[in-house]
């Protein structure tokens, strides 16, 4: 076994109630940024316990994002000792990919091309009704975001999703929650083509993953 985790992910970008990406199409205004964050719950890389970590990865890609080179960088929690984010950064960055068609492998073909990897305080904070990511200082993060369930017509249950192009590339263990992003703020400078991002009421998601190969 190379890698075991799993937990719960949220995702957050600039684009309008869904983002298209989840269907495989082009991003609304023909770009999208965006970020994904995973909180791991439980799990190993190697022989290394991940459990209790945080990982983001923040991404911009242009239209037809399977044609794009996607950009992102890679932000690992700083708590993590140098033997965890060694482990993380590798899962992340793809060093660890066996085959392209492993779950790592597969989701190299959202990240791209990983611009940095950045050690910083990853705050993730989730309840029923909503979420909140923070990467960085409190005072100036790199990034803010914040949203909660998306639902229509009045209804109490929010709407959810399956069996779509990110479900397999983000390795999404059942239905994913439909969100509205309240505030998605992204200050990060070496990503190319949208490193700053100021925006409400946008496109999210989050529900759980599972690494395994």
């Amino acid at each position: 076994m190379i890698y075991d985790f799993h937990g719960h992910f949220i995702e957050a970008c600039d684009c309008f109630e869904l983002c298209p990406c989840w269907v495989d199409d082009n991003p609304d205004e023909g770009h999208c940024t965006g970020l994904v964050a995973w909180d791991i719950k439980d799990g190993t890389i190697g022989d290394v316990p991940v459990g209790g970590r945080n990982v983001a990865a923040v991404t911009s890609h242009g239209p037809a994002r399977r044609d794009s080179r996607s950009t992102t960088v890679l932000f690992v929690d700083d708590g993590a000792v140098d033997r965890e984010h060694q482990s993380l950064e590798k899962a992340f960055t793809g060093e660890l990919v066996a085959d392209r068609k492993d779950p790592l492998g597969v989701l190299m073909t959202v990240t791209g091309t990983v611009l940095a990897v950045q050690s910083a305080p990853i705050t993730i904070t989730t309840t029923a009704d909503g979420w909140s990511i923070r990467i960085g200082d409190a005072d100036c993060p790199l990034v803010a975001a914040h949203g909660s369930a998306l639902t229509f017509d009045g209804s109490t249950q929010p709407l959810e999703i399956n069996h779509t192009a990110l479900h397999r590339e983000l390795q999404i263990a059942g239905p994913s929650t439909a969100q509205q992003g309240k505030e998605l703020r992204i200050a990060v400078p070496a990503l190319r083509g949208g490193g700053y991002i100021e925006a409400t009421a946008r496109s999210g998601m989050r529900g759980d993953f599972h690494y395994r190969y």
